[in-house]
C-alpha cells in the first residue's frame, strides 16, 4: 500500500515538473517571437529614416563598452547578448568605425524624392553635423552671387539682421555621394561641432546692437551652431546661454551668437517707442480679437479679458504689432476702448443678475446685493464702473435717489434699472438689497417710494 502511494506522488510530481519547464519554455518563445516581431517594425521604419534605429544601436554600443571596456570591431558582436535579433544588424545599412573611447555609427538612406540623406551619432547618441541630405539630381549646380566690397573703404557693408523664418530655403542642387567622416578625421574638441561652411549665414544679427569685442565658443557651448538657424541665441552676464523666437532681452549688456563667435553688444538707444516685430508668435493669432494681450519685461506673454496689468512699462499688442506704452500716459486713451469688451459671460446674464469685479479681476455674479467691500468695480451701461461703499453709504443717507435732481449718482441708475425687476430695498446697515421673492421678514428696512426712503416694518 505504501509503495503505491509512493509511485502516484512521484508520477503527480514528474508531471508538475514537467508542466513547468513547458510553461516556461513557451513562455520564452513567446517572448522571443514578440522580440522578433518588435524588431521587424524597427527593421522597416529603419529602411524609411536615417535616424531611426541609431539609437538603439548606439545603446548597445555603450552597454558592450561598459561591460568589456572597449568598443567591438564589428556588430556582429553585439548579437545575442546586447541585440537579440541578428536581422536588426544584417538587413540595415550601417556604416560603422570604432575608437578607444569613442565611435562613429552612420546610415544611409534614398528617400522617395530621390535624395540620399545620411545621419550618424557617436557615443554621445547626438545627431553629428556632417550628417546631410545631397540631390540625385544630375543638373548643374548653381552659381551663387558673392558680395564683396573694397577692405581699402572705410565704410564697411550694411549690416543686417537675421530674422528666423519658418520657410526653408532653396536647395542648391548638387551631384554629390553622401558623406562619411572616417573616425580619424573626427577629433572629439571644439573643432567637431563646427558647421559646414555651405550651412553658415553670410547675414549678421547685429542690426539695431553696437558691437564692442568678440569672444571664440569655449569648449561647453560647441552645440549653440547647431540651433541658431531657427532662434536668436545670446549669452547672460552669468555665462548661461538663452534662446528665442521674438527679440533679445532688454539688456544693457549681453553677448549675442554671430559669425560663429560671441559677439558683445550694447543696446543702442532708440527714440520712438513703437517696436515692430516681424513675427506673429501663433497664439496671438488664436486669441487676438477675443482677449487683451500684452508681453512683460521678461518677453512673456499675458492675456486677459478685463484690463491690462498696472505695470510701469509694458508692451500691448494691438494693429499687428507691438507698443510700449506708459499705463499711466496711456490709460486714459486706451482702457476705456479695452474694457467696453463685454465678456461673453456677462452677455448672458446682465439683466437677470447683478455683476460686479473683485479686487483679483475676478467676476462676481448676485441676485440679492452686492459684497460689502470698501472698493469693487460694478458692471453697469455697458463699463465698469468703481466705486467706493462708505461713499456710496452716505449718499444713500441722504436719500439722494431723486430721478427730478439734474445730475444722478451710479446707485440711483442702478435702483432706477433694477426697480421693475427686482424688489429693492435698504437693510439696517444702509446697504442696497434687491430680491426677486419677497421683503425680508422681521426686519427695518427702507424701501424706494416717490424718489425717497421710506421706513417700514414687515
Amino acid at each position: 500500500m505504501d509503495k503505491r502511494y509512493f509511485i502516484v506522488f512521484a508520477v503527480a510530481l514528474l508531471a508538475a515538473i514537467g508542466f513547468f519547464v513547458y510553461k516556461d519554455k513557451k513562455n520564452e518563445a513567446d517572448l522571443k517571437a514578440h522580440e522578433i516581431q518588435q524588431y521587424d517594425r524597427i527593421i522597416e521604419v529603419a529602411n524609411s529614416s536615417s535616424v531611426a534605429g541609431l539609437g538603439q544601436m548606439g545603446l548597445a554600443l555603450n552597454k558592450y563598452k561598459q561591460a568589456k571596456g572597449t568598443y567591438p570591431d564589428t556588430l556582429s558582436a553585439l548579437y545575442p547578448d546586447y541585440i537579440p535579433v541578428k536581422a536588426f544588424i544584417d538587413n540595415i545599412q550601417w556604416q560603422y568605425e570604432p575608437d578607444d573611447d569613442d565611435f562613429y555609427l552612420a546610415k544611409t538612406i534614398r528617400t522617395r524624392e530621390d535624395k540620399v540623406v545620411t545621419a550618424a551619432i557617436g557615443s554621445d547618441l547626438m545627431p553629428m553635423e556632417t550628417s546631410r541630405v545631397a540631390s540625385a539630381s544630375m543638373d548643374e549646380p548653381e552659381e551663387l552671387p558673392v558680395e564683396s566690397y573694397d577692405e581699402s573703404t572705410t565704410e564697411a557693408p550694411e549690416v543686417r539682421i537675421t530674422i528666423a523664418s519658418n520657410t526653408n530655403p532653396k536647395p542648391i542642387k548638387e551631384v554629390v555621394a553622401p558623406e562619411i567622416y572616417s573616425i580619424n578625421q573626427r577629433k572629439f574638441d571644439s573643432q567637431s561641432r563646427d558647421l559646414p561652411k555651405s550651412l553658415k549665414s553670410p547675414e549678421s544679427a547685429l542690426h539695431g546692437l553696437e558691437p564692442v569685442s568678440t569672444e571664440k565658443l569655449n569648449q561647453e557651448e560647441q552645440y549653440v551652431p547647431r540651433v541658431q538657424g531657427n532662434y536668436l541665441v545670446w549669452k547672460n552676464n552669468d555665462g548661461s546661454v538663452g534662446f528665442g523666437n521674438v527679440q533679445y532681452p532688454s539688456s544693457e549688456k549681453m553677448k549675442i551668437f554671430d559669425n560663429e563667435e560671441w559677439v558683445k553688444v550694447r543696446l543702442r538707444k532708440v527714440d520712438a517707442q513703437i517696436e515692430r516685430e516681424a513675427r506673429k508668435p501663433p497664439i496671438i493669432q488664436r486669441v487676438q480679437g477675443n482677449y487683451l494681450v500684452w508681453k512683460h519685461d521678461d518677453g512673456s506673454l499675458g492675456f486677459g479679458n478685463v484690463q491690462y496689468p498696472s505695470s510701469e512699462k509694458m508692451n500691448i499688442y494691438d494693429n499687428e504689432e507691438w507698443v510700449q506704452v506708459r499705463p499711466r500716459e496711456a490709460v486714459a486713451d486706451i482702457q476705456l476702448e479695452r474694457e467696453a469688451r463685454k465678456p461673453p459671460i456677462i452677455q448672458r446674464v446682465q439683466g437677470n443678475y447683478l455683476v460686479w469685479k473683485n479686487n483679483d479681476g475676478s467676476l462676481g455674479f448676485g441676485n440679492v446685493q452686492y459684497p460689502s467691500s470698501e472698493k469693487m468695480n460694478v458692471y453697469d451701461n455697458e463699463e465698469w464702473v468703481q466705486v467706493h461703499q462708505q461713499s456710496a453709504e452716505t449718499q444713500i443717507k441722504k436719500a439722494v435717489w431723486n430721478p427730478q435732481k439734474k445730475k444722478v449718482d451710479h446707485f440711483d441708475r442702478l435702483i432706477a434699472a433694477r426697480s421693475d425687476n427686482f424688489l429693492v430695498w435698504k437693510d439696517s446697515r444702509g446697504v442696497i438689497c434687491f430680491g426677486n421673492v419677497q421683503y425680508p421678514i422681521d426686519q427695518k428696512i427702507q424701501i424706494p417710494v416717490d424718489g425717497s426712503w421710506q421706513p417700514v416694518k414687515n
